[in-house]
């Protein structure tokens, strides 16, 4: 994102719905990578622009690398929150099966 760009609308979610919305973020410029800046001077960069953009001041929980992070973050955790128990119900079944045969077989080899 340039300093001349406005993206409101879109992180608004006006232009193209998404359910979970729109982050903005900020990436290095090619002059920043050539002058070898780094990435701590790269993020706070990012924030200071969002900050002091008269656009973007506002909406700063929709900008930034490290709400983008933090977003991501609770979706997978979520995620895994949501199927860990299906997940564990599947595998116990498939012991359970396992368990089963070698006991039946084990029965069966009992017998002679």
């Amino acid at each position: 994102m340039d300093a001349g760009t406005d993206a409101v609308d879109i992180l608004n979610n006006r232009v193209v719905p998404l359910r979970r919305g729109y982050i903005a973020v900020k990436n290095r410029s090619q002059q920043a990578i050539q002058t070898n800046s780094s990435i701590r001077e790269g993020l706070a960069g990012e924030q200071k622009f969002f900050a002091t953009h008269p656009r973007y001041r506002n909406m700063l929980a929709k900008c930034g690398t490290a709400n983008l992070s933090r977003t991501l973050n609770q979706i997978l955790m979520h995620h895994i929150r949501d199927t860990l128990p299906d997940i564990k119900v599947t595998s116990y079944f498939a012991v359970f099966v396992v368990y089963a045969v070698l006991l039946t077989d084990c029965c069966y080899m009992c017998a002679f």
